[in-house]
């Protein structure tokens, strides 16, 4: 299993479970520190244990990545993955199978705390055929309001998830 995968996925059902947000974040940070090396690098660097040293790595995330390059789930996401199946409220499991899409969503352009990919890909393992970015205007300040310049901005990150034809794109 991708070991940047992994890390982003348990971040995904923490955060779908309403984990504390620096629970979250430490995986999103250990999946970042870790994108740019590569899965040849990461799996050298866990295998002989330099990951741990790295800003970013804990002994929680580096054990997912160790089991993840050992070609396992990860124990950690195996046991969010189960506990994921049950919905979050009595009666769910109905309104969640005839759900299709999302139509609210924020993400860290404002404030909620996804990036734009990763809702993305967590709307596809949900199996949504769309999702709708509802991201504030920049009337609303306290919650970091798109500028007309960052709004422009988003939309280019939204063309190019769109332009890669897989997914519910945004």
């Amino acid at each position: 299993m991708d070991a940047v995968a992994a890390l982003n996925e348990i971040a995904f059902w923490l955060e779908r479970g309403r984990a504390a947000t620096f629970k979250v974040q430490a995986f999103r940070k250990a999946a970042a520190a870790i994108a740019p090396l590569g899965p040849e690098e990461v799996a050298a660097r866990a295998l002989t244990g330099r990951l741990k040293s790295m800003k970013g790595i804990g002994d929680r995330t580096f054990a997912v990545i160790r089991q993840a390059v050992d070609g396992q789930v990860p124990d950690y996401l195996a046991d969010l993955r189960k506990k994921g199946v049950q919905p979050l409220a009595t009666g769910g499991a109905e309104i969640g199978g005839a759900l299709r899409g999302d139509l609210h969503s924020h993400s860290e352009w404002s404030d909620g705390g996804s990036p734009i990919e990763l809702m993305v890909a967590a709307a596809e393992v949900l199996g949504r055929e769309y999702l709708a970015l509802t991201d504030h205007s920049p009337n609303l300040t306290i919650a970091n309001g798109l500028s007309p310049e960052r709004l422009r901005n988003q939309l280019d990150v939204v063309a190019g998830i769109n332009g890669n034809g897989g997914g519910p794109g945004c």
